[in-house]
């Protein structure tokens, strides 16, 4: 099933409202494969936001309106997006500072 669109614009239009800074991230197969070097640019972000589809993914119109950034980690298809958002979210956190105590790490 696809994800509808009003759940999402509610959702995403209460997490914009309180926080205008939230960056918006959409996992999805077909988008620029996710590298090293965006990692770190977005260990620069205060407030990131995975939106992880299922199945069929998300309706088309809530990436258009939402999304800041799209990837993709691999060419391969994977059931839903939580593993990609979970991936790019440890390869983020990594490159924030005293995340892992050691700057050498």
């Amino acid at each position: 099933m696809l994800l509808l669109c009003q759940p999402l614009f509610d959702c995403l239009d209460e997490i914009k409202s309180k926080n205008e800074e939230a960056y918006i991230i959409f996992p999805l197969a077909a988008a620029k494969l996710f590298r090293q070097n965006d990692a770190k640019r977005l260990a620069k972000k205060k407030n990131i936001v995975f939106v992880s589809g299922r199945y069929e993914g998300i309706d088309e119109r809530v990436i258009e309106k939402y999304a800041n950034e799209v990837f993709s980690i691999g060419e391969f298809i994977l059931t839903g997006g939580e593993l990609p958002s979970l991936v790019m979210a440890d390869a983020i956190s990594r490159n924030v500072e005293n995340v892992l105590g050691n700057a050498d790490s």
